[in-house]
């Protein structure tokens, strides 16, 4: 174990050294302490800055995830992200101390942005700044979700696409996700299902196989539906033949003359009438 190197950060994250080393907690105790006063960030770190000056104290895990609740609480990320980097913590503190890591990143990324982070903008914060060693265990992760806890997902799926509420629930507890997370989990791969067949209906291959592609998923967030327009199919118009027999009453047929055939009898007559007054000229 290296040397410690005393905390520096923001006035409420500053240790005192002057206290004097009759402190009246143990190291154990002292991390009692600061499991008690956790939702109490002000008195949290007013308690840690009159622990001794000893590596049996600042180098407690559980004072160190106080110290890193409370540089987040602070804005203090720069003494966060170090305080996570450079020291290993129990399992039990991965999610809570993975929280802190990421929230923290998305924060300065919004800050920067000056607008909230999308799905996929939080995607980019995790690739971009991956877990430390120290607060992870090394399985690899798919959507926030554990790689085992996915495999289990994914072969309900290929069993069930449409689980009750019961499986729900016994999914969630063989996962250790929420119900929430498993429903929609089921949802959102649904729907990229649903896509991916209509995108290979349209174009006429078979190119559907695992639709976890969309590493930047939520497990949190439903997905909307993805609407595929489907080809609009133009039908041929259709013309009927002229039936005059409606018209037989004010309309007369004339074989000789077809193109004047439906003329009004009265406009027939007058022009017999001015062809035999040209004629007898």
């Amino acid at each position: 174990m290296g040397q410690f190197t005393p905390f520096s950060g923001p006035d409420l994250c500053k240790y005192d050294y002057g206290i004097s080393s009759d402190f009246p907690y143990s190291a154990e105790h002292a991390a009692c302490i600061c499991e008690a006063l956790a939702c109490e960030v002000d008195k949290l770190a007013a308690f840690i800055s009159k622990l001794p000056q000893s590596e049996e104290y600042h180098r407690n895990e559980v004072v160190l995830k106080s110290r890193a609740v409370i540089c987040y609480r602070r804005q203090n990320f720069k003494e966060l992200y170090n305080i996570l980097e450079n020291n290993s913590f129990s399992t039990i503190y991965h999610q809570e101390l993975q929280h802190l890591w990421l929230e923290a990143h998305y924060e300065e990324a919004e800050k920067v942005r000056n607008r909230p982070l999308g799905a996929v903008g939080k995607y980019r914060i995790r690739r971009k700044h991956p877990l430390p060693g120290g607060i992870w265990d090394g399985e690899e992760t798919s959507y926030c979700f554990r790689e085992k806890s996915r495999q289990l997902l994914k072969e309900a799926y290929r069993s069930n696409q449409y689980p009750s509420p019961k499986d729900k629930k016994e999914l969630a507890s063989k996962t250790q996700l929420t119900v929430t997370q498993v429903s929609n989990w089921f949802k959102n791969r649904r729907q990229r299902d649903r896509a991916a067949e209509s995108r290979d209906k349209g174009s006429g291959g078979d190119t559907k196989g695992d639709s976890d592609s969309s590493d930047y998923d939520d497990p949190l967030e439903v997905k909307p539906t993805l609407e595929v327009p489907q080809p609009q199919i133009v039908q041929p118009l259709e013309f009927t033949a002229f039936d005059p027999s409606p018209y037989n009453t004010h309309f007369m047929a004339y074989p000789t003359a077809p193109h004047m055939s439906y003329l009004q009898p009265t406009v027939m007559d007058t022009i017999g009438t001015i062809g035999t007054q040209y004629q007898s000229l």
